[in-house]
Formats: C-alpha cells, sequence, structure tokens
C-alpha cells in the first residue's frame, strides 16, 4: 500500500493542477450560483422611496410591512433627497408617510394618509400603490376592531378591558400564524411547499452532487492514460496485480474526497448558511462513494479519453435533468418513482442516503476484481 500512495503522489505531483481544479470546482459552483443568482434578485427588486414625517410606531410597522415585501427594495430618504432621484430615474416611485399617521389610523381613517410620487417611467407604481393601500386598510381595520370590541366592552360592562396595543399585537399574531391572508394550492397526493420569498430557490446539495459526479468522472481519467500509457503488462513482473493496484488507488482517491467533502460541509455551514451533522456527511460520502464506483468502472471500459469524457458529460446532464436540481421537474417524475429511488443525486436533495445504486455497484466491482485476478493468476 505504501508504494501505491508514493506512486500517486508522484503522478499527482505532475498533474497537480487539474487535480486541485477539479477538487474545488463542486465545493465553489454552488457558491457562486446561490450567491449571484441571490444578488441579481437583489438587484431586480423594485426600488422605491419612503419618506416619514412621523416617527411613530404605527408608522414604523407601516415602514416594516411594505420591506417585509419580496419584489421591492426600500429606500428610506428625506422628501426632497426622494424626488430628487424620482426625477433621475434611480427610483421608480416615492411614498411619503404624512404627518398625522398613527393619530388617523387609531380613529379607523383610511384615506389622504400618504402621498404618493411617479414618473413616466415608473413601471411598478400601480402595483406598488396597492400594495401600499392594502397595509394601510389593513392597520386601520385593526384599530376599527379593536374600537368594535371597546364598545361590545362598555355595552356589556365588561370590568377588564384589554389595552389597545396588547389587542393590535395579538391580532398581529393571530395574522402571522394562521396565514389568513395566503393560501396554498397543492394537488392530490402532493406535498405541501412552504414559500421561500425568493423567486428562484436551489437546492445547495443538489447543485453539489451534480458539480461533484462531473468532477469525479474527470479525476477518474488516470484510469485511461496509464491503460494506454502501457504500465498495464509491466505488472506481470510485480507482486501486485493491476487490479489490486487500480482498487488501491481508487482507496485513496477515496479519502482524499471524504475529506473534501468535510470541508464542503465547513464552508457552506459559514457561507450558505448550511446545517452541519453527522448524518449529512453519511449521505455526502455514500453519495461520493456512488460516484467514485461509477467512474471506475466507467473508466475502466473505455480505451478512449474523449469518448468517456463524453459518455461522463451525457450521465451527469441527464442525472441533473431528471433530478429536478437546476430545472424543476415534478410532473415528469412523480409518474416515475422508480427514478427517484435509483437516482443518487434525488437521495441527496432529500438528505438520504442512497444504498441501491451503492450496491449495485459494489457487487459490479467485486465480480469485475475477481474475474481479473483469475485472469492474473493464469497468466
Amino acid at each position: 500500500m505504501k508504494q501505491i500512495i508514493y506512486t500517486r503522489m508522484m503522478q499527482w505531483k505532475k498533474q497537480w493542477l487539474g487535480i486541485v481544479c477539479w477538487s474545488i470546482i463542486p465545493l465553489l459552483i454552488p457558491i457562486c450560483i446561490v450567491l449571484g443568482t441571490s444578488n441579481v434578485q437583489d438587484d431586480a427588486k423594485i426600488p422605491i422611496g419612503i419618506v416619514m414625517e412621523e416617527n411613530t410606531s404605527t408608522a414604523n410597522d407601516f415602514l416594516d410591512e411594505v420591506k417585509s415585501a419580496p419584489f421591492i427594495r426600500v429606500q428610506q430618504l428625506d422628501k426632497t433627497a426622494a424626488l430628487q432621484q424620482l426625477e433621475k430615474h434611480e427610483l421608480d416611485s416615492v411614498f411619503i408617510i404624512l404627518d398625522g399617521y398613527e393619530e388617523e389610523i387609531m380613529r379607523g381613517n383610511r384615506n389622504q394618509l400618504i402621498e404618493g410620487y411617479h414618473s413616466d417611467l415608473s413601471f411598478a407604481y400601480t402595483p406598488v400603490k396597492e400594495m401600499v393601500v392594502s397595509i394601510v386598510q389593513q392597520d386601520a381595520g385593526r384599530y376599527r376592531a379593536v374600537k368594535v370590541i371597546q364598545d361590545i366592552g362598555e355595552r356589556y360592562r365588561v370590568q377588564e378591558q384589554w389595552p389597545v396595543e396588547d389587542m393590535i399585537r395579538k391580532s398581529q399574531t393571530i395574522q402571522k400564524d394562521e396565514n389568513l391572508l395566503r393560501s396554498s394550492f397543492t394537488y392530490l397526493g402532493e406535498a405541501d411547499s412552504m414559500e421561500s420569498g425568493e423567486l428562484v430557490s436551489w437546492n445547495v446539495w443538489g447543485l453539489w452532487s451534480i458539480a461533484a459526479l462531473l468532477a469525479t468522472f474527470f479525476l477518474f481519467d488516470w484510469i485511461i492514460k496509464e491503460r494506454t500509457s502501457g504500465v498495464g503488462p509491466r505488472f506481470a513482473f510485480f507482486r501486485m496485480s493491476h487490479r489490486a493496484y487500480l482498487i488501491g488507488n481508487m482507496f485513496i482517491y477515496t479519502i482524499f474526497l471524504g475529506w473534501m467533502n468535510l470541508l464542503t460541509m465547513v464552508v457552506y455551514h459559514y457561507v450558505l448558511h448550511e446545517a452541519l451533522s453527522i448524518h449529512l456527511f453519511i449521505v455526502l460520502f455514500t453519495f461520493q462513494l456512488t460516484c467514485i464506483m461509477t467512474a471506475f468502472l466507467l473508466a475502466t471500459c473505455f480505451k478512449n479519453a474523449y469518448a468517456y469524457f463524453g459518455l461522463a458529460f451525457a450521465i451527469t446532464f441527464m442525472i441533473a435533468v431528471i433530478s429536478g436540481a437546476i430545472l424543476p421537474i415534478d410532473g415528469i417524475t412523480g409518474g416515475l418513482p422508480w427514478l427517484e429511488k435509483w437516482n443518487p443525486v434525488q437521495s441527496v436533495m432529500n438528505g438520504e442516503i442512497h444504498y441501491a445504486s451503492f450496491i449495485l455497484l459494489a457487487i459490479g466491482i467485486a465480480i469485475w476484481y475477481a474475474g481479473k485476478e483469475r485472469l492474473h493468476a493464469n497468466s
């Protein structure tokens, strides 16, 4: 085994650039995609300006509600700066919370509380205005409900009534918990999905698994290179068979890529805020072993590296499509459950340990090794 490690280190010394690149590509690709699309989505949000003429709790609650909208980017400015940016078309629209907003809202009045400004190029003023109006109506409706409750309490001579602030907070809590203003619809048999508030939501480990599969294929091209270089016949004079040499090198790559998986988990935890767990490491390592055995068996069947790379790209593309890691295809895989069962990428995306392909590939390597050993013993 020491001789195998020494030989592999000598090969890595000559090919260190390719080894480093294909080792870190699975780590970098999901980070670039997730952070890149996140920045694009932030830039695609509609810029609006908010001017606060009063600083009260009700006005601040209104501002927080507007900021929570997923499709707009709010800038809090003074009136002069906001209108100047609107004239320069740096803002799509400007809304001014007039002085006395809280007092009028507490009276249940919802008219002439906010002024809106837009330009000839304001393409999203109407939907944003409707959202702002709905928030104002929502706040006014709460205080109207409070007024009704207080009138009922006085009519029936209730001794202890809730303070107005407590009733407002309670109504906000009920609205948030019960999700009264939103409904999600699903077909029969489908799982309900929670909205993430993002236009595009990536499965980080799905992206990683696709990149790791392709990278593993390229890392195992050494089998073809060493076969075409005429190294194989020399093993007839060695104590070690060529098959044992290949298996030993596969073991070295397994340890190396296992450490890379651990490094990936740590980096994603700090950069993408992914959770760390032993179960996740087992899921990733099992998937990595599946990729290694697939690339190993595939490389032993080829003598031409270009044909091997072509098939590797085809396999990766097919698995990427049927797994839905890049494009959602629930409608296709829903009627073919066996695709999910035999797709290792799908198992990683679901956080499950993949057994089917792993066991089948392990049996394939065992059969291949035994057959090769018999040929070596007869030579």
